[in-house]
């Protein structure tokens, strides 16, 4: 199952979090100020304005008081409804609105009421239901005799007007601190915006950039199909020693050339997140074996023996990406015998700790007898086109950008890369990767179809547009007894499977008229079932997985990149074949 590689966090989703997180400060603070409100700031000045309405009605109750005591006369009985009624008229200045709405009097058990036109409080009751009460005893001055009672009804209005003013500036000031954090969250959802600018901008780079890499590659592996197969025909015609020394270099010039163009291509995609790992079973002796038998020629050449070594406490089959570990194992390999002029090479296999509950931690490692890395050097190894000294670059050639690709891979697959040098003893690169233990029996075969000594006669339709590369291809075809029918589009490839019945059709996919893409889509849909089932074998320049992908969806049963190693070419048809058995 492939994994696409992204990242954990993206401006889309840090703007939705910074919304709701604005959402929730306006609610909380909406929620507050109105909690304030009512179970705090209302009641207590609701209290302060009943004290205020006390501290008034006492201020009059000696002037009551001494009113009182002179009721039992006329004249005293006209001074104390005088002096109710100054006390009446006192009103608020700000609002025209009287102090004190209503009083009354009980003198000896009488009601002494107020004037007409004040408040009506017949029989004990008052229409004023938010008024402020206030029963006030009143005493004689001198005697301390308790002359009767007064009730002070006293008007909310002051405290109304109180209770607005403060309400209304407590939510101007909640609203003025609500536009603050309008204001703070327009500029970050402004910043975050700019953000998401600039990662669609380098986005969009970086997909031009891959698509450029991958056109260029494209454009580059077109001619290198051609140069290479025909050093590989050439190197089976007689030749002298420096003839063939000639054509080795231009063989090996060539290789490197294709190295350096994967080593571009994968960095690009790892930068576009399109790197993907395939997870699936593996026998890691298979893997091991095939990177030994594949490297073995090459450590041969420079006189260097080539081993490995598995622990034995290392589990036989596994679930990881073997393709990627292959990857990442062949460059150290390869950059070991590069470097290494005298003495060995060891590939090395050993758990990190005890294997448990179905898990597995790993460690690979690279031994070589080369002349080392001074520590100091050692660091920037596996940053993007850097070698430990300049003039690595100019002895041995190379981009920098293997241990690069060795340190993404490393690290998508989870796990990590080391290196451990001494100057002029040799050094040790290695790898530690976790892995989920899987049973025996759920291992695939180990090894890749192998080439048979004998290779049986095929009837091969090959579909090409490039009179070259078409050329070159049916030279190495024929070289092996394959016959071999050529097409330049897939008009001519419908019209081919037709006349005649085919093994195995090998399908250039960009070519005029009808694409080779479409060419497949038409046979798998033909009558006759076994030219709609004949295996089709993709061959192309483009090695992005998007196009392994159309490939499959089309109905091809394989993929070979150009330029390919006629044995590469092979191993694919043998698989095929296989497959059919």
């Amino acid at each position: 199952m492939a994994e696409p590689i992204t990242k954990a966090w993206s401006s889309e989703r840090l703007a939705v979090r910074l919304t709701l997180l604005f959402l929730a400060m306006a609610t909380v603070l909406i929620g507050l100020t109105g909690v304030y409100w009512i179970q705090v700031l209302e009641p207590r000045l609701h209290a302060d304005a009943q004290v205020n309405a006390g501290v008034l009605a006492q201020s009059h109750a000696l002037t009551l008081a001494d009113a009182v005591s002179e009721a039992d006369t006329v004249r005293g009985r006209q001074r104390l409804l005088e002096t109710m009624d100054e006390v009446l008229l006192l009103t608020d200045p700000n609002t025209d609105t009287p102090f004190i709405l209503g009083l009354r009097l009980n003198v000896d058990y009488d009601v002494v009421r107020a004037t007409p036109g004040t408040l009506d409080i017949q029989r004990g009751r008052t229409n004023c239901d938010a008024c402020f009460v206030t029963r006030i005893p009143l005493y004689a001055e001198n005697t301390r005799e308790l002359l009767g009672v007064a009730t002070f009804y006293s008007s909310n209005a002051f405290f109304e007007r109180l209770k607005e003013d403060v309400r209304t500036k407590l939510f101007i000031g909640s609203g003025i601190l609500l536009f603050a954090l309008l204001l703070v969250w327009a500029a970050v959802a402004g910043l975050v915006r700019q953000i998401r600018t600039s990662e669609r901008a380098a986005a969009a780079a970086t997909r031009a950039k891959s698509e450029f890499l991958a056109n260029m590659s494209h454009e580059i592996r077109t001619p290198m199909t051609a140069i290479l197969g025909t050093v590989r025909l050439l190197r089976d015609t007689r030749l002298d020693e420096q003839q063939r020394d000639y054509l080795g270099t231009v063989d090996s010039s060539g290789e490197a050339l294709l190295s350096i163009l994967d080593d571009i291509l994968d960095i690009s995609k790892v930068e576009a997140g399109k790197l993907t790992l395939e997870m699936t079973n593996f026998d890691i002796e298979t893997l091991i074996h095939g990177i030994v038998r594949l490297m073995d020629g090459r450590a041969r050449e420079k006189g260097l023996a080539l081993s490995y070594r598995i622990d034995e406490a290392v589990p036989a089959c596994l679930h990881g990406d073997p393709a990627r570990i292959r990857q990442v194992l062949l460059n150290l390999v390869g950059n070991a015998i590069k470097f290494t002029d005298v003495g060995q090479i060891n590939i090395a296999v050993r758990p990190v700790d005890v294997p448990r509950q179905g898990r597995a931690d790993l460690e690979f490692t690279v031994t070589d007898t080369g002349p080392g890395i001074p520590a100091e050097e050692q660091a920037q190894l596996f940053e993007q086109f850097t070698q430990a000294d300049a003039s690595t670059a100019r002895k041995y050639g190379g981009s920098g950008l293997g241990l690069a690709i060795c340190k993404r891979l490393t690290e998508a697959m989870g796990g990590s890369i080391f290196v451990d040098s001494t100057p002029k003893e040799g050094s040790t690169f290695g790898i530690k990767l976790p892995f989920t233990i899987v049973q025996q029996e759920t291992c695939p075969e180990a090894g890749e179809p192998t080439i048979p000594e004998t290779i049986t006669p095929l009837r091969v339709l090959l579909a090409d547009d490039n009179d070259i590369n078409r050329r070159v291809t049916k030279s190495l075809l024929s070289r092996d007894g394959h016959s071999v029918t050529e097409a330049t589009n897939g008009r001519e490839v419908m019209e081919a499977i037709q006349d005649q019945d085919f093994d195995v059709v090998l399908m250039d996919l960009h070519m005029p008229e009808v694409d080779g893409l479409e060419a497949a889509e038409r046979i798998r849909t033909l009558p006759e079932l076994a030219k709609a089932r004949v295996p089709i074998l993709a061959l192309t320049a483009n090695i992005m997985r998007q196009e392994r992908e159309r490939c499959a969806r089309a109905g091809m049963d394989g993929f070979v990149v150009k330029p390919f190693h006629p044995d590469t070419l092979y191993r694919e048809i043998e698989k095929l074949r296989a497959k059919g058995d």
